[in-house]
């Protein structure tokens, strides 16, 4: 089980190495210097950045559709997006225990989803 939680774990980092976040976000996390509290503030503070932009960009969507039917798709492919971040960040803390690591892999999956929830709701110009 311990090596399953490792392998998560590094999972989880390496994924978040994907994604490109702000400098300020990067610039706050190696301030941070892997204290876990702090750690968590900025991915909080970077969290609510994207999740402005997400409910912004969700809205846009929403109102660009012309019928009852497009908006219900819409909302209720949100509403199963949220479920299944909330359960994925649950499983990710029952997986890895209850340390401050594992504390910071849920809040930073969230942080990412959420920024690529963003992304794929973007108005397309």
């Amino acid at each position: 089980m311990k090596s399953f939680i490792c392998v998560l774990t590094m999972a989880t980092l390496c994924a978040l190495s994907s994604v490109s976040f702000a400098d300020s976000y990067d610039d706050c996390m190696e301030k941070a210097e892997g204290v876990t509290d702090a750690m968590l503030s900025c991915i909080q503070k970077e969290h609510a950045k994207w999740d402005k932009k997400l409910n912004a960009n969700y809205k846009e969507a929403y109102d660009s559709l012309d019928n009852d039917k497009d908006k219900a798709t819409l909302k209720a492919a949100q509403l199963a997006w949220i479920t299944w971040k909330d359960k994925m960040a649950a499983a990710i803390l029952l997986l890895e225990g209850d340390g401050s690591l594992a504390r910071v892999s849920a809040n930073s999956f969230i942080m990412e989803e959420t920024k690529r929830q963003a992304e794929r709701l973007q108005p397309i110009e």
